[in-house]
């Protein structure tokens, strides 16, 4: 019985191992242009959403590493942008509109809510990074990743504010939400043609689960060195 179990166990982290080195390999997401209007009041509802483009199957990184978001509590987001900047959207999805862990904690205190958010690695040197999170109450808060001689994975800087839009609808299949960053709140090159690292992650603070676009491993030295 306790050989069965041992093997048992070795399978299942040797299946977990296989599920993660097969979602290492960076993803892309194609920049999607809109010319239509959008109106950021979390119900993507409007439909310049049909441009954008989709970022789903997230991965998990804890507890669980590698693990994929269940359906029915799963992520679906979309990106797009125009002249005036980039816009963020999705739903997160949850069996148990219960389990949504929100509270107020002001402006750059995630405290013990639920959120979503993306990173941006605008020059794409690996080293220095946008974040811009919501939570469902539709509380923002953003920090500047810079390098930190003291720590490889770097620093992040919540004394830094940008001002950009959102907003958050909570329905019965979980919470929706829309943010738009103009781009005076994101620093990038002159480069005509951009290439970012991107990542988007979401918590679950019920269930104490992270989840990522890109998948990441946090045993691994660096979080913009794993974005796609």
């Amino acid at each position: 019985m306790k050989k069965l179990l041992l093997l048992t166990l070795m399978h299942l982290c040797i299946g977990f191992s296989l599920t993660f080195a097969q979602t290492t390999t960076p993803r892309s997401l194609e920049a999607k242009r809109t010319n239509k209007p959008v109106i950021i009041d979390g119900k993507l509802n409007d439909l310049a959403w049909q441009d954008a483009a989709k970022a789903d199957d997230y991965t998990e990184f804890r507890p669980v590493i590698g693990r994929k978001e269940e359906k029915g509590n799963h992520t679906e987001s979309y990106l797009m942008y125009d002249d005036a900047g980039i816009y963020f959207g999705g739903t997160c999805f949850e069996r148990n509109v219960d389990s949504i862990a929100k509270e107020l904690a002001g402006r750059d205190g995630f405290g013990m809510n639920d959120y979503i958010g993306l990173i941006f690695d605008t020059y794409n040197d690996k080293l220095n990074g946008f974040e811009y999170f919501v939570t469902p109450l539709g509380e923002q808060w953003d920090a500047k990743m810079t390098p930190n001689q003291n720590d490889n994975n770097g620093g992040e800087d919540f004394s830094w504010n940008a001002v950009w839009k959102s907003a958050v609808v909570i329905h019965d299949k979980g919470w929706s939400f829309e943010m738009f960053l103009p781009y005076s709140a994101i620093r990038f090159s002159k480069d005509k043609v951009q290439n970012w690292g991107l990542n988007i992650t979401r918590r679950r603070r019920k269930t104490e689960q992270q989840y990522t676009w890109n998948a990441i491993n946090p045993n691994v030295n660096g979080f913009l060195t794993q974005e796609g």
